[in-house]
């Protein structure tokens, strides 16, 4: 078995794999789960320090590293302390993931969230989540021209849809040069169209998963060393969803999140994720903490509610409730 790549050949399927000081890069490869078996790390005395300077190419999020990144609110502040979210999302069939990225924004903290969705999402999202304010980008969500500077970040993308003006949508949205979080039917677009790669404002935060990641910069054999290439390339960040995933950063560093679990592959996981880094992003967070703390949230708060409702039970909306226990985690 090779620590730096995936192995077609034939491998041994082990019921425990001792590894020496630190996991190994080829174990967050789905294609080696089979083989692994209980994976053990074996301290050899390696000196803690030299492991901590010494920089790598790709780490681990740790509880305590995330902890550190933590902004605690002040006890003499307002809402608008904590920035104004626009959530671009919603269409005719689809506002559930609209109204799942924005419970998402609010529980991560943002002060103020306004949801642009189209005409016949306007109620639907005014009664499911009453703390945001909802405005109407017409009837297919196409005239979204009232995103401007008071808004401290734009989360785009969740159900969505496709209406063949996403084009328009997008070069719109990309010249405000407004913080950016782009995800779903957004990404799409992006695939449909990708000269507008290079109009992506930086630190942009980019949500793939698999296929849509596919889409964007086509099939290869390693798609996390491909997302650290596109993360430096259009320098921004790539979020490539899934087991262990994977935070690249344009410095090209790639960090592997060690929280989640197999009960958050499902529908509105990802909506849920979107709304939680805009909201963050709204806070003031850097999109590099942005990243860090939210994908690690987001599997900490489906690990703390799978443990009580089961995998196979647990819904995006039990990730959000869980929320309130992973700050305190984290916090």
């Amino acid at each position: 078995m090779f620590t730096d790549q995936v192995e077609k050949s034939d491998a041994i399927t082990a019921t425990h794999t001792l590894t020496f000081q630190s996991l190994k890069f080829s174990f967050f490869f789905p294609e080696y789960e089979r083989f692994l078996g209980k994976v053990h790390i074996m301290d050899i005395g390696l000196s803690r320090h030299f492991e901590k300077t010494e920089k790598a190419a790709f780490e681990l999020l740790e509880l305590n590293q995330i902890t550190k990144l933590i902004i605690k609110r002040k006890a003499f502040s307002h809402k608008g302390d904590y920035g104004h979210a626009a959530l671009v999302a919603g269409s005719k069939g689809m506002m559930g993931a609209a109204i799942l990225a924005a419970k998402g924004c609010l529980h991560a903290g943002a002060g103020k969230l306004t949801c642009y969705v189209p005409e016949e999402g306007l109620n639907i999202i005014q009664t499911a989540v009453p703390a945001a304010m909802a405005k109407t980008g017409g009837k297919k969500n196409k005239d979204i021209t009232r995103i401007g500077a008071d808004h401290s970040v734009i989360g785009l993308g969740p159900g969505l849809g496709r209406n063949n003006n996403e084009k328009e949508l997008l070069e719109d949205l990309f010249s405000k040069n407004i913080p950016m979080v782009i995800d779903a039917d957004a990404l799409n677009a992006l695939a449909d169209n990708k000269k507008l790669l290079k109009k992506i404002p930086e630190d942009a935060i980019l949500t793939p998963h698999p296929g849509e990641f596919d889409r964007l910069f086509g099939t290869v054999s390693n798609r996390v060393h491909a997302a650290v290439e596109a993360a430096i390339k259009y320098k921004v960040y790539i979020i490539l969803k899934g087991k262990n995933t994977c935070i690249a950063t344009p410095e090209g560093i790639g960090y592997f999140n060690p929280t989640g679990n197999a009960g958050m592959a499902r529908g509105g996981m990802g909506d849920v994720l979107t709304g939680l880094l805009t909201g963050l992003r709204s806070q003031g967070y850097s999109a590099k903490h942005s990243c860090l703390i939210g994908v690690y949230l987001h599997g900490l708060a489906g690990d703390l509610a799978a443990a009580d409702l089961s995998e196979q039970a647990l819904q995006p909306e039990d990730v959000i409730e869980y929320f309130g226990r992973g700050w305190r985690l984290v916090g």
